[in-house]
């Protein structure tokens, strides 16, 4: 490996486990400084987005080399970037540095822990597109969703209790769901979990004896769908926050008073 392919690799793990460890330090460090607090934040929501944006910069190296990347460690699971999850990875990047300034400039109770379960939620994110191995795809994925419970739970607004319920159902049973899936896919690709890429999967699959019954890929599709929430069975989601109807209502009204003023006079 070439001196920019390993700085490469540094940096996609650095991008990846960074905003995890300083949300682990925020939520350990709640004496810590509202400065500091802030500073570590803003570092844990940046580093992302800028190595994003070396990746893009002709001085990284060619661009295939960097998606052909595939980085080795103690967490378990290779890290990567292809075709397809490069973009998304990209987007989460923008995306978290985006929602993590609002974060940091926010007043809110609790602020270092706050942060840092958002920094934790991040991290996992931003793993989830980072792997090409499917047990880590789904790992990531529900060590993702650890803090959105919590946050959901504790700032949610209205309604936040009965939707952190829900949530917690819904997303348990299509975690469960999907699970059986892959792991019934596996089995038939002859797949262990440490070699069960998502190209080795489908290769696999393809050159199986016996095909993926239908039922286990309807089954799989179903529980990835309700965790993405492409399905209408989270219905405490949109009652966190108040309806905007009600805000629109009021103003119509008070539009059709200031009118009914002006005409009598």
């Amino acid at each position: 490996m070439d001196t920019f392919s390993t700085l490469n690799a540094w940096l996609l793990v650095t991008a990846v486990f960074l905003p995890v460890l300083i949300g682990l330090i925020l939520l350990a460090g709640r004496v810590l400084p509202r400065s500091g607090v802030s500073g570590l934040a803003f570092l844990g929501f940046v580093v992302p987005a800028a190595v994003v944006l070396w990746f893009l910069l002709p001085v990284s190296g060619p661009l295939d080399a960097i998606l052909r990347l595939r980085v080795d460690g103690p967490w378990l699971f290779k890290l990567g970037l292809n075709g397809v999850s490069a973009p998304l990875f990209a987007m989460t990047a923008v995306v978290g540095l985006a929602a993590g300034l609002k974060a940091v400039i926010q007043e809110v109770e609790a602020r270092t822990t706050y942060l840092g379960l958002i920094l934790f939620m991040f991290g996992g994110t931003l793993a989830v597109f980072a792997t090409d191995n499917i047990i880590g795809f789904y790992f990531f994925h529900e060590f993702a969703l650890i803090p959105t419970f919590i946050l959901t739970l504790f700032w949610g607004g209205e309604g936040r209790r009965s939707a952190a319920m829900q949530m917690a159902i819904y997303l348990t049973v299509g975690a469960m769901l999907s699970l059986a899936g892959i792991l019934i896919a596996m089995e038939v690709a002859g797949l262990s979990w440490n070699d069960a890429t998502f190209a080795a999967l489908f290769q696999g699959l393809f050159a199986a004896d016996a095909p993926l019954p239908v039922a286990t890929g309807a089954l799989t599709l179903f529980g990835l769908g309700t965790l993405a929430s492409l399905f209408p069975s989270t219905p405490g989601l949109p009652r966190v926050t108040p309806p905007p109807r009600r805000r629109f209502r009021c103003s119509t009204r008070v539009r059709s008073r200031s009118s009914a003023s002006t005409a009598s006079s």
